[in-house]
């Protein structure tokens, strides 16, 4: 994935911000996702 950071490099500041800002949402909600998936079939 190292090459989605060169990618960053390339733009703008703040582009580069606002694609980091979305990158991040992405994987924050799969996270979430994964976790109710795993909350939803573990008893605790």
């Amino acid at each position: 994935m190292q090459w989605l950071h060169l990618l960053f490099l390339g733009y703008d500041n703040k582009i580069s911000l606002v694609l980091a800002a979305h990158v991040n949402k992405f994987i924050i909600d799969l996270q979430r996702n994964s976790y109710h998936k795993l909350g939803s079939q573990l008893t605790v």
